[in-house]
């Protein structure tokens, strides 16, 4: 059975068998079930469609088996090549890790932010009141180019 399966491309050479044969059983008794809820055939050529059936089912779920099994055995019990002692789990915290340091850094940039955002408002209302310091100045320096021109005025008319 092994044989075929590997031939067809359903089954892939580096598969232990333990898994093999849980799955093989499963999917066996499963078949048996499902044989068993159905009518019995009518007709040979019936009889061979529902074999045909059968065996597509049945090679379908141990491909799906399969694939679930080496799935779950990459995930989980993946370790790189490199560092024999880290795994999934180690990449996991570091990766937490490195997020909650960013996550700080993010935070106290924010506060920083909102810190100038606070000197700024405060800049701001200081230019924008009557009387504030920065419009005095603005207003003085007006006056003060307005009465030079004034007196330059006043010495081109004396010379």
């Amino acid at each position: 059975m092994k044989k075929i399966l590997r031939y067809v491309g359903f089954l892939k050479p580096n598969i232990p068998d333990s898994i093999i044969n849980q799955v093989h059983s499963h999917l066996q008794r499963r078949l048996k079930e499902a044989f068993d809820t159905l009518p019995p055939p009518s007709n040979s050529k019936g009889a061979s469609f529902h074999g045909l059936l059968a065996a597509k089912i049945e090679a379908s779920l141990l491909k799906l088996s399969l694939v679930r099994a080496r799935l779950r055995s990459s995930l989980y019990d993946y370790t790189p090549s490199s560092d024999s002692s880290t795994s999934v789990g180690d990449a996991v915290k570091k990766m937490d890790k490195k997020l909650k340091h960013k996550l700080r850094n993010l935070q106290s940039e924010e506060d920083s932010m909102k810190k100038q955002l606070a000197e700024y408002e405060k800049m701001l209302k200081m230019v924008d009141t009557k009387g504030g310091g920065f419009s005095q100045v603005v207003e003085d320096l007006a006056r003060v180019k307005r009465e030079t021109e004034e007196c330059r005025k006043d010495l081109r008319r004396v010379f």
